[in-house]
């Protein structure tokens, strides 16, 4: 089946102001995210399962959970905290885009990280987020970096 566009124009959630944009999609992006801070994880989990073309598939709370879950899972998309106990993002991110170079990983920090933020690019990262990022700026990141950095 042929990529298609589908456009995105109806608000992502209740109350929510959404601009209209594009995702190229053949299925749902199967996402998997990863932050030690339990309850972040939790709404962001909430908030991919609800947004149109993306599936949470999993959440996980360190970097070697994050390992364990690609290597069953084998997700489109990975969004990871870039400091987590046992294996931060960044380690985690330089082994994901080495075993599994077709994921997107996109990394996400609560602070102004300059230094880390480059240290996950350079493992391989399409970008990173503030944890703060609207929903429809979260797809939109996404859906950018999936048809700019997926297999690449």
């Amino acid at each position: 089946m042929p990529n298609r566009k589908i456009l995105v124009s109806e608000p992502v959630l209740p109350d929510s102001k959404v601009d209209p944009i594009m995702i190229t999609e053949t299925k749902s992006v199967r996402v998997l995210i990863a932050d030690d801070f339990i309850p972040f994880l939790d709404s962001l989990t909430q908030l991919v399962g609800a947004l149109p073309g993306l599936e949470a598939i999993g959440a996980v709370s360190n970097g070697e959970e994050l390992l364990a879950l690609c290597e069953k899972t084998q997700p489109d998309v990975v969004l990871t905290d870039i400091q987590m106990p046992f294996m931060d993002g960044v380690t985690a991110t330089k082994i994901i885009k080495q075993r599994w170079p077709r994921i997107v990983v996109i990394g996400l920090t609560g602070f102004e990280e300059r230094e880390r933020t480059q240290e996950m690019i350079n493992a391989g990262a399409s970008l990173c987020l503030s944890k703060s990022t609207s929903a429809s700026e979260l797809l939109k990141h996404v859906s950018q970096a999936l048809n700019t950095f997926a297999g690449s």
